[in-house]
């Protein structure tokens, strides 16, 4: 078998090289090297993409919760001191959201919702809350699962 190389960064060096062969897979590059079995690296993808899972289920709560918060801001009528809260937790969360990375259809509908429901929310000084990072969140996700 020909050896699979992989680059976990097709657009920088920075990352190591991982090769897959018949007896082994290796990560990395000169003494830096690291030798797994292909039961280790299966068990290695296997709890990354856990994590990545969980990451994504994080991500999809944050948006849902972000769109509640908007829609509760909008529907109903609170004091200013009720609505700073509300904007001051938005805008925590929409800093949350736009440093999670969607991987899942599920993950870049939840961010599409988000960013649709929240864009366009006006408060206080008239700025749009989190919709120009959101808008970047979104494009980065796309660009990187293409």
């Amino acid at each position: 078998m020909e050896p699979t190389k992989i680059t976990l960064c097709p657009a920088c060096a920075a990352y190591p090289e991982i090769a897959i062969t018949d007896q082994a897979v290796t990560i990395g590059e000169d003494e830096n090297t690291v030798w797994l079995s292909h039961a280790k690296w299966d068990e290695l993808v296997r709890l990354a993409k856990a994590v990545e899972l969980r990451q994504e289920a994080a991500l999809i709560a944050a948006c849902k919760e972000v769109i509640a918060l908007v829609q509760r801001a909008d529907t109903h009528i609170y004091s200013s001191a009720k609505i700073d809260r509300l904007t001051d937790r938005i805008a925590q969360l929409v800093d949350q959201i736009v440093s999670m990375r969607a991987t899942t259809l599920a993950g870049f509908k939840a961010r599409a919702r988000a960013l649709s429901t929240i864009y366009p929310s006006i408060v206080g000084d008239g700025e749009a809350v989190g919709d120009s990072a959101m808008v970047a969140a979104l494009v980065r996700d796309l660009i990187a699962a293409i």
